[in-house]
């Protein structure tokens, strides 16, 4: 995905989400940017990344959405390395014990 803004500040971890600190807390970049340009998220509420570049904060290439948007999103891109457990029981095949 072309465009990305790439945080060159601190990153959380293994994570690679850009990290710094406001008012004494630390904060989550692309998280608090999008909040500064489309107002406050709602308890529960993702910021995604369209690029899937998570040190990414160009604000066009993310979008606000619930846990299963975000998984949706994941899904639909192929970046899910196991298989959904539940589909695979709707599926009438049983899970090996290794399955996630």
């Amino acid at each position: 995905f072309s465009g990305c803004w790439l945080w060159t500040g601190a990153l959380i971890g293994k994570s690679g989400y850009g990290l710094f600190w406001h008012a004494g807390q630390k904060v989550v970049a692309h998280r608090w940017l999008w909040q500064r340009l489309n107002g406050k998220l709602t308890p529960g509420q993702y910021v995604c990344h369209r690029c899937d570049v998570r040190s990414c904060v160009n604000p066009a290439h993310l979008f606000s959405g619930t846990p299963s948007d975000n998984m949706r999103d994941a899904r639909d891109k192929g970046r899910l390395k196991q298989p959904n457990r539940w589909a695979l029981y709707q599926n009438g095949r049983k899970p090996s014990r290794g399955a996630a």
